[in-house]
């Protein structure tokens, strides 16, 4: 069985290693938060069922990977740095090129949309407490962006292309991208109650948003393009720096918005995105416009 094989078989472990074990876990960390209360405890006791199974999931996506990188070592075919995407040294001034274009775009069009008068700033807005939302807004994109840029444009996309051509392999990248992020409960689906079957519950909620695809065509138009400037980046730079910058700056411009402003015009979602820019087609305008200055930026030379 080839890398790639191995590891879609091991996404659906991953996925029933989730389901079965993420309740335990779960109810595991509220008997300790009521027995033996701290800090922590109660920090993570807060989150929310559906966390406690990504984490878990991903806690197995990485493990298979690791055990990928040791199998592959002992069959004396070890996996390099540049499989994941980290050829050359660190290029901070791309890293930091990438965020701060995507925040200077995604800030453009979000401030477009509060001068249209489709999106307001909300209410009583605090500096004080922007100011303490944004720490964790930036640990996340941070986070965020760099284990998804190793694992989709560094190690699935590498994978891809030792057995495809290019084109083909960013078509792979970008609906196997565009489905794990669409895979997701919908507003106002809940678990009010965790036992052992809530991780199959989950898996059936993951399918939700499939049952109304009115609502995801936004979000997957935009997230195919997402995927195929990161792809595009990455053949053209020969590493994820880039790519890292460039979707840890979206991220950050996209939660930053959602947190200061609010959606004022009942549009189909499909549209603007109901106050999430990255749910509206119309943010296909300003991805398309840093598409455009960034292959300006790197052509001809890398």
């Amino acid at each position: 069985m080839n890398r790639l094989s191995r590891l879609v078989v091991w996404l659906l472990v991953s996925a029933l290693a989730a389901a079965v074990l993420s309740p335990w876990v779960y109810m595991a960390v509220q008997w300790l938060n009521q027995h033996c209360p701290s800090g922590s405890l109660n920090y993570l006791a807060r989150h929310p069922f559906t966390r406690y199974f990504n984490r878990v999931f991903q806690v197995f996506l990485v493990s298979g990977i690791l055990a990928e990188i040791f199998i592959s070592r002992r069959e004396g075919n070890g996996l390099r740095m540049s499989d994941f995407g980290l050829a050359g040294p660190p290029a901070w001034k791309r890293i930091a090129a990438g965020a701060g274009s995507s925040i200077l775009f995604m800030f453009l069009y979000a401030a477009a949309t509060v001068f249209f008068g489709w999106h307001i700033l909300r209410p009583n807005l605090s500096p004080g407490a922007e100011f303490g939302r944004f720490i964790p807004i930036l640990a996340t994109a941070i986070g965020v962006a760099t284990a998804e840029e190793l694992f989709f444009r560094g190690y699935f996309l590498s994978l891809c292309k030792q057995r495809m051509r290019f084109a083909r392999a960013v078509l792979i990248n970008v609906a196997f991208f565009a489905l794990i992020h669409s895979i997701r409960p919908i507003k106002g689906h809940i678990l009010e109650t965790v036992d052992g079957t809530s991780g199959f519950r989950v898996l059936g909620l993951l399918l939700v948003p499939f049952t109304h695809p009115e609502q995801m065509i936004g979000g997957v138009l935009v997230l195919a393009a997402v995927a195929v400037i990161l792809c595009w980046s990455v053949q053209r730079t020969g590493n994820v720096y880039l790519a890292i910058g460039l979707h840890a700056g979206w991220i950050i411009a996209l939660k930053e918005n959602f947190s200061l402003t609010q959606c004022q015009v009942s549009w189909p979602s499909w549209v603007l995105g109901g106050g999430d820019l990255s749910q509206g087609t119309l943010a296909l305008l300003p991805l398309l416009c840093h598409f455009l200055i960034l292959r300006a930026w790197l052509h001809p030379s890398k």
